[in-house]
């Protein structure tokens, strides 16, 4: 058996005007991170190009991408409407994925590409070799 691929998996909200612990107070969730537009990076000279609140799964032991996704959106409200505490915003569940020998599985059930979509939220899948 190979090596297995390195999976990290969150859901943000970008590019809304308002505070993010407003975010955290209306959702009802901490947020593991959250950065405002123009603050610095830690350790980089660049700025943040936009606003940003998050929260991460946990490591798990799976090949596959779903389980990550299930847990996050067990967290999160049904919908999400932000209208009362900003006009602009955009939510994303993303995947950062290592694959040095063995690709995870890139599947999701009807029910959780519907789910998505009534948050809205995009879905964004990141691929990187690992040997390189």
């Amino acid at each position: 058996m190979g090596t297995r691929p390195q999976i990290s998996a969150g859901f943000d909200i970008r590019g809304f005007a308002c505070p993010p612990d407003e975010i955290s107070r209306l959702l009802s969730i901490e947020a593991v991170a959250s950065w405002a537009k123009g603050e610095s990076v830690a350790g980089s000279e660049a700025v943040r190009r936009y606003s940003g609140w998050r929260i991460m799964a946990p490591h798990v032991d799976e090949f596959e991408l779903e389980p990550y996704a299930d847990w996050l959106l067990e967290r999160l409200p049904e919908t999400i409407d932000l209208s009362s505490i900003t006009k602009e915003w955009e939510a994303v569940l993303w995947f950062t994925v290592i694959v040095e020998e063995e690709s995870p599985a890139v599947y999701f059930r009807p029910q959780t590409l519907a789910r998505l979509a009534a948050l809205p939220a995009a879905l964004d899948v990141d691929l990187y070799a690992g040997n390189e």
